[in-house]
C-alpha cells in the first residue's frame, strides 16, 4: 500500500472513476435489478476474499463486529435493488445523482436522533437540490410516471444508504473493531445472500443471458465493488477532508459523462443546468468544519 500512501489523491481519483461506472455497467448488462445485484456481490467476493486472506485480517472481535456489518448488508441490499430498478427508468446519471442525496438524510437523521444542529446552508441546499433534480428530469417530454417512480426509488436508495453509512461508522468506532475490508466482506456476504434468495424467490434463472451480461457484471464486481471501494477506503484518511468531499462529487458528474459518451444520451441545456445545481447542493450539504469531517468521515455513494 506504499504507492497509495505516496499518491493518495491520484488513487482517490482512480477509485472514483471506478465507482462512476457502476450504473453504466448495470444498464449495459441488460439483466434484472436482482440479478445485477447478485453477480456484483458474487464477482466482488471472488476478489475480496483472497485480498482479506492475504492481509490476514482479523475475522472476529466481538459479536457487534459481525452483526453491524450484517445489518449494513441488509440495508445495502434494499439500496442496490431499488437503485438498479431506477437506473432502467431514469438513466445512470440522474439515478446516481439522486443516490448521492444520502448526505441530506444522514444530516437529518442526526438532527432527529442525535440533536445535531447543521448550519443554515444545509437547509438552503435541500430546495436547491430538488430544483436541480426537477430540471434534470423535466425534459422536452415532461415528467412522466416512470421518471417519478425512478426518482422515488432513488430517494429510497439514498435513505437506506444513509442508515448504511451510520451503521458502518458505528462499526468502525467500536472499542475493538475489525478492518474496513473485513467489514466490507461481511456486508458483501450478507447482501449477496439476500440477492441470491430474492432471485430464486422471484422465479428468475440464475444463468446470465449472454457474454455481454457476464462481462459487464464481472467488471461491476471487480471495478466498483472491489477495487473502487478498497482504494477509496485506503485513500480517504490520507487526504484533506474538504478535498475528499469535493473529489467525491466527481462520481455523479463522471457518470453523466459516461452516459453521453458510451450510451449516446443527449441532455438539454436546462437538464445540464439542473445537474450543476444538484451537485452544488450536495456540496453545500456536505460542507462542515474540518473537525466535523474527521468525526463523521467521508464516504462515496458506494453503489
Amino acid at each position: 500500500m506504499n504507492i497509495i500512501t505516496r499518491n493518495p489523491f491520484l488513487f482517490l481519483l482512480v477509485g472514483i472513476v471506478f465507482i462512476s461506472f457502476s450504473p453504466v455497467l448495470v444498464l449495459v448488462s441488460g439483466t434484472t435489478a436482482l440479478k445485477a445485484g447478485l453477480y456484483r456481490h458474487l464477482f466482488g467476493l471472488l476478489f475480496l476474499l483472497p485480498f482479506v486472506l492475504f492481509r490476514k485480517a482479523r475475522w472476529y472481535h466481538g459479536k457487534w463486529t459481525v452483526l453491524l456489518p450484517m445489518m449494513a448488508g441488509v440495508l445495502f441490499f434494499v439500496d442496490l435493488w431499488s437503485w438498479h430498478i431506477a437506473i432502467g427508468l431514469i438513466g445512470p446519471g440522474l439515478s446516481t445523482l439522486i443516490g448521492n442525496f444520502q448526505v441530506f438524510f444522514v444530516t437529518l437523521i442526526g438532527v432527529a436522533f442525535l440533536r445535531e444542529r447543521p448550519p443554515v446552508r444545509f437547509y438552503l441546499s435541500i430546495p436547491l437540490a430538488l430544483t436541480g433534480v426537477y430540471f434534470i428530469g423535466n425534459s422536452a417530454d415532461g415528467i412522466g410516471s416512470p421518471q417519478l417512480t425512478g426518482m422515488a426509488l432513488c430517494l429510497l436508495a439514498a435513505l437506506c444508504y444513509a442508515f448504511f453509512l451510520i451503521i458502518n461508522r458505528k462499526s468502525q468506532t467500536l472499542p475493538e473493531k475489525i478492518s474496513a475490508e473485513m467489514n466490507l466482506l461481511y456486508m458483501t456476504l450478507c447482501a449477496g445472500t439476500l440477492f441470491a434468495v430474492a432471485v430464486g424467490a422471484s422465479g428468475e434463472s440464475y444463468a446470465l443471458p449472454n457474454t455481454r451480461a457476464f462481462t459487464a457484471l464481472f467488471a461491476y464486481g471487480l471495478l466498483p465493488h472491489f477495487a473502487g471501494w478498497i482504494i477509496i477506503i485506503r485513500c480517504l484518511p490520507l487526504v484533506n477532508a474538504t478535498v475528499a468531499g469535493m473529489t467525491l462529487l466527481l462520481q455523479p458528474v463522471l457518470t453523466f459523462v459516461w452516459e453521453v459518451l458510451l450510451l449516446g444520451r443527449q441532455f438539454e441545456p436546462l437538464q445540464l443546468f439542473g445537474g450543476a445545481l444538484a451537485v452544488a447542493a450536495i456540496y453545500l450539504g456536505t460542507m462542515k468544519s474540518k473537525q466535523a469531517h474527521s468525526d463523521n468521515g467521508s464516504s462515496p455513494e458506494g453503489q
